[in-house]
């Protein structure tokens, strides 16, 4: 599986919020979600940097009105050949760019 840098990030401020904003998870589960990002790095996910990506991933966000964010794993999955992703405005645009999308 592939990925850009970019999704560190992501992840890494996705757990932050449920626990910290939300009150979903206590610091200890955030801890350990944390980690287990980490371990996935690498052994499971292959990290590419986002610069590969960005000219194509700004034509996409500016043409098709979705976030450059969005954009980014879009122009990534158009050379890698699929996107897995639970956005549904995100898979709409990547389908009609035909990536093929596998929903989360």
């Amino acid at each position: 599986m592939y990925s850009v840098d970019h999704v560190v990030e992501e992840v890494a401020n996705a757990i932050w919020k449920h626990a910290v904003l939300r009150g979903a998870i206590d610091a200890g589960k955030a801890l350990e979600l944390y980690r287990a990002l980490k371990m996935l790095l690498g052994d499971v996910v292959i990290i590419e940097p986002q610069e590969e990506y960005m000219d194509e991933a700004m034509r996409i966000a500016l043409e098709d009105r979705i976030t450059f964010y969005d954009a980014l794993y879009i122009a990534q999955a158009l050379s890698k050949g699929g996107l897995l992703t639970a956005d549904e405005g995100q898979a709409r645009v990547a389908e009609k760019l035909g990536v093929k999308v596998y929903r989360a």
